[in-house]
């Protein structure tokens, strides 16, 4: 099977951060890189809200819901984006039980796979239920990075929220970490940049 590791993705992300962007991680605070995280949680539960309006036939979109899904996915590969340069920046691993060599987003679909289960029954509640676990998730990391409490402060809202974007992107027929090269690789090009991830 092939899949990004967490080693990659820190590796050309960070890369990206600095040569690209030409922004050490240390220039942003923790505030920055939450309010960062929580502006593509919103605007990844923005597209939820306009996907569930296509499911009520409620409403009107300007986008088709193949084009809403894709944005979806972007929006889901931004928040890891984010998620990972934070970690980075606090010299933490994205999920640090699984820091071996060539662990990535396969186990954490794995993971997700098996959450997924608590959802069965309740098709239509599943994209805003997830949705809202993000927004959770997401709040977490805001709480946790102004109190500090604890060795493990950062990891587990940063890891479930990762899990949860993982959850979605299966729910879209895709895997997260193919969002997430695809994502990073496209705006690596739109804006010139050298740096693309790989699937290994």
């Amino acid at each position: 099977m092939k899949g990004l590791s967490f080693a990659h993705l820190r590796e050309i992300n960070t890369a990206r951060c600095v040569e690209g962007w030409n922004q050490p991680l240390d220039m942003w605070t923790r505030d920055d890189y939450v309010v960062a995280i929580g502006g593509e949680v919103g605007e990844s539960c923005n597209i939820i809200k306009k996907l569930n309006r296509v499911r009520d036939g409620i409403g009107r979109n300007d986008e088709t819901p193949r084009e809403l899904v894709a944005e979806h996915i972007d929006e889901l590969a931004d928040v890891v984006i984010y998620v990972d340069l934070f970690l980075a920046s606090e010299n933490r691993a994205l999920f640090p039980e699984l820091v071996l060599p060539g662990a990535g987003f396969i186990d954490v679909a794995m993971m997700g796979q098996m959450r997924l289960e608590d959802f069965s029954g309740r098709r239509q509640l599943w994209m805003s239920r997830l949705g809202r676990d993000a927004l959770r998730h997401a709040g977490r990391l805001g709480d946790l990075a102004e109190t500090m409490r604890g060795s493990h402060w950062l990891d587990e809202p940063a890891a479930r929220l990762v899990i949860t974007c993982s959850m979605m992107a299966t729910l879209h027929g895709t895997t997260l970490d193919a969002a997430i090269v695809s994502k990073f690789n496209r705006t690596s090009e739109k804006h010139g940049m050298p740096h693309r991830l790989e699937l290994a």
